[in-house]
């Protein structure tokens, strides 16, 4: 293992390019995501929130502004030059030796692997719950939502062991709550199949990929084989696969930006003292993961770049440089270390504007009214009509003629007069 940290923190400009995509961690870079519009004043679950965003790539910083002091201490330490109190040093040395076990245990990592092979997310939900974040977090616990739980699936597809299942709820019934696929010590994991981008392979002119080719022979076998003229023949320029993918993946990372939201202001709800820190929660896939990260004193919500979990130069077949990253962050309470708003002013990095769009009356209930676990029944409010004639009342007068005449209805044929 004493060569695997230099590896990930060394700023050697010696090291090659196959190197630093394996190992390095220092300068893998998070972007500052700002917010432009939210459905967070409204009562919504995780998976339908809105949330109108921009992820600011061009002011990437890298992920050393939030860990120098942790990697400059695990270095010192790992080298002989002891410069942590006692107990302090117990604490490095037993998060050390978590994740060096990670890495060398060829079990861990051959039963890991078996997400490539998964059927489903909820396959993929078990084995990354069970042999990845449960084994680099502080506890070593997890829970994964049970309300749709396989009945097939009770244990790891990958080892066998019993699967944790349970309430994952979080939030608050009259704003933003919901179901994180997996909870685990301070931070969710939003899981997502993922799919290969289709700028990855250089396409002929006349060739297109196989979903557009299908759709394609469709359209001309029920608009005549010639296609010459039609108006609804394909353009493979416009109607791409990459085209289809992003509409999954907008949802996708709409969620865990929420998500990310809403944990942290719980979590710091819970334990004030991390107000001022990044709270981490997860976006992962079969083959790769994103860090999302919300500091609530500061306003700032950051993105990772795309982190992929196997590289076959790597020990293991494992990326060492992910695995280390995904540790660091789920220690963040032991590691990170605070940055000054003045520092991220002076690069002019932006806050996300979440808590100024919100009322103060809102803002509060985020702070201090969040829950785990939600509870079972939501409070019962006044409804407005099912029809959406009430939205238009106002601005017709049939409209509010139809409205009276099912009110009459109402009053002479469905209501049982009181005795």
């Amino acid at each position: 293992m004493g060569d695997v940290f230099p590896l990930c923190f060394s700023q050697s400009t010696s090291l090659d390019k196959k190197t630093l995509r394996c190992y390095n961690v220092t300068n893998r870079l998070f972007s500052n995501v700002e917010i432009d519009n939210t459905d967070a004043t409204s009562s919504v679950y995780f998976s339908e929130a809105f949330l109108k965003y921009t992820i600011c790539s061009e002011d990437s910083i890298t992920l050393s502004w939030f860990w120098c002091d942790a990697i400059e201490e695990i270095v010192e330490n790992c080298c002989g030059e002891k410069k942590s109190n006692e107990s302090r040093y117990q604490v490095l040395n037993l998060s050390i030796q978590c994740v060096q076990k990670f890495i060398q245990d060829d079990c861990n990592s051959k039963h890991l692997e078996k997400v490539k092979e998964a059927k489903s997310e909820a396959e993929i939900q078990a084995i990354l719950a069970h042999h990845l974040f449960s084994k680099l977090a502080p506890t070593g616990k997890y829970v994964i939502d049970g309300r749709c739980a396989p009945i097939d699936l009770q244990k790891c597809p990958a080892c066998k062991e019993d699967l944790v299942y349970g309430d994952t709820s979080i939030g608050n019934p009259d704003y933003w709550h919901g179901y994180p696929d997996i909870l685990l010590d301070k931070s969710t994991v939003k899981v997502d199949i993922d799919e290969s981008c289709c700028e990855t392979e250089e396409i002929e002119d006349n060739e297109w990929t196989e979903p557009v080719a299908k759709k394609q022979r469709f359209l001309e076998r029920t608009n005549g084989t010639d296609g010459e003229g039609s108006a609804l023949t394909l353009n493979p320029d416009i109607f791409t696969t990459c085209e289809d993918r992003f509409f999954k993946t907008e949802k996708t990372l709409r969620q865990s930006f929420v998500q990310t939201i809403t944990n942290a202001f719980y979590q710091v709800k819970q334990k004030p003292k991390l107000q001022n820190l990044c709270i981490p929660s997860f976006l992962a896939s079969d083959n790769k993961v994103r860090i999302i990260m919300y500091n609530c004193e500061q306003d700032r919500l950051y993105i990772s770049e795309d982190m992929y979990l196997f590289d076959t130069l790597c020990n293991h077949g494992l990326n060492v440089g992910t695995i280390v990253s995904i540790w660091l962050a789920l220690n963040f309470e032991i590691f990170q270390n605070e940055v000054d708003e003045e520092d991220l002013t002076a690069i002019a990095l932006k806050k996300s504007s979440f808590q100024g769009k919100l009322p103060d009356t809102v803002l509060s209930v985020y702070k201090h009214q969040l829950y785990r676990n939600l509870p079972s029944k939501r409070k019962q409010t006044e409804q407005p009509p099912r029809t959406t004639l009430g939205v238009r009342i106002l601005k017709s007068n049939y409209a509010r003629s139809v409205l009276e005449r099912l009110e009459s209805l109402d009053s002479r044929f469905f209501n049982t007069p009181d005795k």
